[in-house]
């Protein structure tokens, strides 16, 4: 086994290869309407984490990370990002999903995270320890 020569080496990128899907434009969607009961936006691509990382002013309403049942740990998180509601969820099975919609439909977000982690009003799932 031999080393590689440094002019020939290339460097190690740790960033998602692409999956197809097309970047988050917030300004895009300000002005866009939504058809019946879809959202703005969702992405449960791996891409969905950057877009998630690029969402502006966020304010978390509400969040959870806990270790499922098949081992893989859980994030999943809802709230506020400047003119939009988001939900967002991955696991360490490599697995992503963000939502954005408008903010007078937001109820339609906390169900969901309810329906993920499985929490009910009053408790909620085993937290990470």
């Amino acid at each position: 086994m031999g080393t590689v020569p440094r002019e020939q080496a290339c460097g190690w990128d740790e960033s998602p290869e692409a999956d197809g899907m097309p970047p988050l434009h917030l300004d895009s969607l300000r002005s866009a309407r939504a058809q019946g009961d879809q959202p703005l936006y969702e992405n449960h691509q791996i891409s969905a984490e950057q877009g998630w990382l690029s969402l502006p002013a966020k304010h978390v309403t509400a969040q959870v990370t806990s270790t499922e049942p098949d081992g893989r740990q859980l994030h999943v998180e809802w709230g506020r990002a400047g003119a939009f509601a988001y939900l967002y969820c991955a696991n360490t099975f490599d697995q992503r999903q963000l939502v954005l919609i408008e903010p007078a439909r937001a109820a339609v977000l906390e169900t969901y995270y309810r329906e993920i982690t499985r929490e009910q009003p009053a408790g909620g799932k085993e937290p990470l320890r």
